[in-house]
């Protein structure tokens, strides 16, 4: 198993958060605990390391990536402004499990994260990944810790025995509250558009921009 550290998400010391991310801007991939599932989080700016990613998951490069980001300061920073739709969704419903697909930025593309430029970017209410990312200094991913096709973990101990070995760091945080994993919507189209059912019922994102 890679490097296992555990950590009290309600009191993650500098020291702790030092190391992950020294980790994550070496080009490592570090598994993290989120507001749903435990996730991968690598530095989207380095390009081996996403190549790396996605090396681990077993995953197409076809499949874009999403961004986990510190607050929405660190959205529009990195991504532009939203529009006010996005920025809507964002106060209902951010710190929490709703993903945006937004139009992303040249790196998206450069660095295989997405085919056509777009992003998903969320800001969890776990307050470790948004920790990381403004430690870091700009959104790092926020794919599920498990192999393409196989179940994410809700604890360090159901992860796969390859995504355990492959990995450089890992924050224990016991188990997590686990369920679905967040609600991707595309907020680029009229309408809103579903992507992927989950944490957050898509009727309550209907309700609230209707």
């Amino acid at each position: 198993m890679s490097k296992l550290m555990l950590i009290n998400s309600n009191s993650f010391s500098s020291s702790e958060l030092e190391q992950a991310v020294k980790e994550i801007q070496s080009g490592g991939v570090v598994m993290i605990p989120t507001d749903t599932l435990y996730g991968l989080a690598v530095d989207p700016r380095n390009r081996n390391a996403i190549e790396r990613l996605f090396t681990v998951k077993g995953r197409a490069p076809s499949n874009a990536v999403a961004m986990i980001c510190a607050d929405l300061e660190q959205v529009e920073r990195e991504f532009g402004l939203l529009s006010d739709l996005a920025k809507e969704l964002s106060r209902l419903f951010w710190p929490g499990p709703l993903t945006m697909v937004i139009d992303g930025n040249n790196l998206m593309k450069k660095n295989g994260i997405s085919l056509d430029g777009s992003v998903g970017v969320r800001v969890p209410s776990h307050p470790v990944p948004r920790a990381l990312a403004h430690a870091v200094g700009h959104p790092i991913t926020a794919t599920s810790a498990n192999r393409s096709g196989e179940r994410a973990p809700q604890a360090v101990t159901e992860a796969s025995k390859t995504i355990l070995e492959s990995v450089g760091l890992i924050l224990d945080a016991g188990e997590l509250i686990g369920g679905l994993p967040s609600t991707i919507v595309d907020v680029r189209t009229k309408p809103v558009r579903l992507v992927r059912v989950g944490a957050i019922p898509w009727k309550d994102v209907l309700n609230s921009v209707n």
